[in-house]
């Protein structure tokens, strides 16, 4: 029913992705890369944060410090401005900064990055 030389190659293609995973994991912990453990604790810390529940419903300077400037895509350019409007309580008013430029002072994915992890009042 089974095609051997298929099944054959399948199966060898498997071993050898099976040992190459091996292989860069072994790397990546020499390489002094996170290992699982350390990751799921770093994640497992951030999750418990902001819980649905837990989500903090505005945005102070403390946050920013310390919270928002580690994130992605958030420098500290950004985060001054953002000092300059505390407290953000409102979506609005969040989509209203600009930057020195007098441009949008978020990208799209940004603005969703900090609705998701802040309840502010639309």
């Amino acid at each position: 029913m089974f095609n051997t030389k298929l099944v054959r190659t399948v199966a060898a293609m498997v071993v050898g992705l099976v040992l190459m995973g091996g292989v860069f994991w072994g790397a990546a912990q020499e390489n002094g890369y996170p290992d699982q453990q350390q990751l799921n604790d770093a994640a497992a810390a951030f999750v418990n944060y902001f819980k649905i529940g837990n989500r903090p419903a505005v945005i102070t300077v403390a946050e920013i410090e310390q919270r928002i400037i580690n994130l992605p895509d958030f420098g500290a350019k950004t985060a001054d401005i953002m000092k300059k409007a505390v407290p953000i309580d409102t979506v609005s008013k969040l989509l209203s900064l600009k930057n020195s430029k007098g441009n949008k002072l978020f990208t799209q994915k940004q603005v969703i990055l900090l609705l998701a992890l802040y309840n502010l009042k639309p």
